[in-house]
C-alpha cells in the first residue's frame, strides 16, 4: 500500500495499535514513510482492548515522540458502546482537520 500512497503523492496518517510492541511498529512504519520522502499527518494511538497496562499507554506516546518529534494527534480511549466513541474522536478529528490544513 505504501507504494500506491507514495504513487498518488498522498499524506500519511498512522494509526497505530497502543499496546505492547506499538514502540517498535510505529517506529519502523515512520522510517519506512520517511525514507520515501512521504509526508507524515500525525499518529492517532487506538486502545483496542480494555485491560492494557496504563504505563505502556502512557509511554508509547511519549516515547516516540521524543525519537521522531511526531505529535500524537489523539488516543481515543477503549470504549465498550462504539456509537460513544464520534464524540470522544471528535477533538482528534478537528487536530487531524487542522493538520491537514497546516495550521
Amino acid at each position: 500500500m505504501i507504494d500506491i500512497a507514495k504513487e498518488l503523492n498522498l499524506s500519511i496518517l498512522i494509526v497505530a495499535a497502543n499496546r505492547l510492541g506499538a514502540i517498535n511498529h510505529t517506529l519502523l512504519t515512520i522510517e519506512a514513510i520517511k525514507k520515501r520522502n512521504m509526508k507524515i499527518i500525525g499518529v492517532i494511538y487506538n486502545n483496542t482492548v480494555r485491560e492494557v497496562n496504563k504505563i505502556i499507554l502512557n509511554d508509547n506516546p511519549r516515547i516516540i515522540r521524543e525519537m521522531t518529534d511526531q505529535i500524537p494527534l489523539g488516543i481515543p480511549p477503549w470504549e465498550k458502546d462504539k456509537s460513544l466513541l464520534y464524540k470522544k474522536f471528535d477533538p482528534i478529528g478537528k487536530r487531524l482537520i487542522a493538520a491537514l490544513e497546516g495550521k
